[in-house]
Formats: structure tokens, sequence, C-alpha cells
């Protein structure tokens, strides 16, 4: 299989949004070769290497506020 053809069998699997699992039986294709030839023409690793570039954005911000209650005790609540 050519990088071409693969690159539009995996085209196709990310438009139908099925799995790589369901996609293969549909398609009569082995998950297994399908593993295959993505980490053959580097897929794989170009989506490990952009989820690390973006990890930062994936952080939400957090704050707290104290608090005292009836008794005068100190507590703290995040939001």
């Amino acid at each position: 299989m050519s990088k071409e053809e693969f690159t539009m069998l995996l085209e196709r699997q990310r438009s139908s949004g099925l799995s790589i699992k369901d996609f293969c039986s549909n398609e009569v294709y082995t998950e297994s070769s399908f593993y295959y030839w993505k980490s053959k023409f580097g897929y794989s690793r170009s989506y490990r290497t952009q989820q690390a570039d973006t990890s930062i954005e994936q952080f939400a911000p957090v704050s707290f506020k104290s608090t005292v209650d009836k008794e005068g005790g100190l507590f703290t609540a995040g939001n």
C-alpha cells in the first residue's frame, strides 16, 4: 500500500466518526494492518508529538476563596 492510498483510507476513517475497530470491521480490513500502516507512515508518531505540544492548553484555571464559618474557623473552598 502506498502512503497516498493509506492517507485516503485514514481520512475516510476519521471523517466516518467511527472508531478504528468499527471502521475496519465495516471495510473488511484488519485492525492490525491498519495500525501497521499507520505506524509505518508515521501517523502515530505525529499524533503523540502534536499532543505533547498542546498539553499546556489542556489546563483549566482554578480559583479559591477563603470563608469564615459561624464558629470563626477558616476554611477554603474551590470554585
